[in-house]
Order: structure tokens, then C-alpha cells, then sequence
């Protein structure tokens, strides 16, 4: 299991997949963000992580485009990335 990867059964020192699942709570949880197979990417109320006033996730990138996403516990804001490429993508 997880809890042991490694030589000789020690464990691993950085278990990789669990930080990934992590930073996936982080920007599918906290930030809301899902992907659809048809490319449709959608927001659900975006918001800090507790006992934070920010969440701020710069540049993930979403069909060639860069955005970022700022939420409050108030209010959210996506928009393209100051040095983004001039992607096909419609910001509804």
C-alpha cells in the first residue's frame, strides 16, 4: 500500500499521489473548478480555505488558455492571465 512504497518496507518520504490528491481538494474543493468531457469548464462558488480570506490559484491552464481565479468569502473572479495566449476560449 501507499503507506509503505519504498525499499524495504519503510514507507515513502514524499508520497507524491497523496500531495497530489491534496491540491486537487484545494481547486476541485476550494475552488470549485470541474471539467467536462465536452470542454466546459465551470465554477461552483469558489471560496477560501478555512480560516483564510483568500484563494488565489494563478495560471492553470484550460484549452491553451492561462487564468486565474481570485475568490473571497464574498465574491470570485476568473480572468486570463496578463501574459496568457490569445486562446479560443469565451469567458461567460
Amino acid at each position: 500500500g501507499n503507506s509503505t512504497d519504498g525499499s524495504s518496507g519503510q514507507g515513502a518520504p514524499n508520497l507524491v499521489t497523496g500531495a497530489g490528491g491534496f491540491l486537487q481538494s484545494v481547486w476541485a474543493g476550494y475552488g470549485g473548478m470541474r471539467f467536462t468531457d465536452e470542454g466546459v469548464l465551470t465554477l461552483r462558488k469558489p471560496r477560501p480555505l478555512p480560516n483564510s480570506t483568500l484563494l488565489r490559484l494563478r495560471q492553470f491552464s484550460f484549452l491553451g488558455a492561462r487564468l486565474d481565479l481570485v475568490a473571497t468569502p464574498t465574491e470570485w473572479n476568473l480572468a486570463l492571465s496578463p501574459d496568457s495566449p490569445s486562446p479560443p476560449v469565451d469567458l461567460e
